[in-house]
């Protein structure tokens, strides 16, 4: 069975090479499975990148439940109010707000119709994510999720 991975977001090997350079840990908290999250990160070679993973079937409730991102921020042993997350669907930006995180709205073409009004910022653009990172984030906050 030929099994499908997730493309990457343009931008996305920047992120973590800026994160990484930086010392920020990352972290992946996701509504989709163990094996297709395996899949992705192995295509990518980027597993090394994230302190830690939360997949669907690690909790009861997935987004826009905040259970999977208070399971992230207890991993990661961080306060949540110190934490950013970068999002790409209107649920996901609802469960990273209901844990208190600070949300990065990266909305793609599957998800461009979202509400995303919850969102602390909004962006289509990895590389202005990056940008906002090191102008208002980067040493007043400390990990990503």
């Amino acid at each position: 069975m030929n099994l499908k991975t997730v493309p990457l977001m343009p931008g996305v090997p920047e992120m973590l090479t800026f994160l990484s350079q930086h010392g920020i840990a990352a972290a992946i908290v996701t509504g989709g499975s163990l094996g297709a999250m395996t899949r992705t990160l192995e295509t990518h070679d980027i597993a090394h990148h994230f302190r830690t993973f939360v997949t669907r079937e690690d909790v009861i409730n997935s987004k826009p439940s905040p259970e999977g991102y208070l399971l992230g921020l207890q991993r990661l042993q961080v306060p949540a109010h110190s934490v950013l997350a970068l999002e790409d669907t209107a649920g996901g930006v609802r469960a990273a707000k209901a844990a208190g995180l600070i949300a990065y709205a990266l909305p793609h073409v599957f998800t461009r119709n979202h509400d995303f009004s919850s969102a602390d910022v909004v962006s289509s653009d990895m590389h202005q994510a990056i940008t906002w990172i090191k102008a208002q984030f980067l040493g007043t906050c400390g990990d990503l999720i």
